[in-house]
């Protein structure tokens, strides 16, 4: 586990649901490139929920977690299903903006059935440009 703690750069998130009674926190992991299949039984030790993919990560020319949503699951991970948002530069204006975001919603949904995820999953848009969002982001 050691050394996949080296080569694994892992993005803690922390998700905090309160209850009437009790507060239960999970821990999840983010990474662009999938950690495999091998690795799945150890990182589950430690994590109850992993970032999913469905299309490019941020600054990647390929997408390794596609084809691996069976095997995350049966490991015991839950997900929080990921879609790479446009960079600035690709947005123009807020019409041309407006437009790439209901063709890459399509994709997402598109995306998110061929990997098997359940009607009314929610998908997060990664924006990697942060701070405020301009108005061609919220388009």
């Amino acid at each position: 586990m050691e050394s996949m703690k080296f080569w694994l750069t892992l993005i803690a998130i922390l998700v905090v649901a309160c209850g009437v009674r009790a507060q239960t926190t999970y821990l999840g992991f983010d990474r662009n490139i999938y950690p495999g299949d091998d690795n799945l039984k150890d990182l589950r030790q430690t994590f109850s929920y992993t970032g999913y993919w469905l299309n490019n990560p941020p600054g990647e020319k390929a997408n390794t977690w596609l084809g691996h949503r069976a095997a995350v699951e049966a490991a015991g991970f839950g997900f929080l299903v990921l879609f790479n948002g446009r960079l600035y530069a690709e947005l123009k204006s807020v019409g041309h903006a407006a437009r790439l975001g209901q063709s890459d919603a399509q994709a997402a949904v598109g995306a998110a059935r061929r990997e098997g995820f359940p009607g009314h999953t929610i998908m997060f848009l990664d924006q990697e440009q942060g701070g405020r969002m301009l108005p061609e982001q919220k388009a």
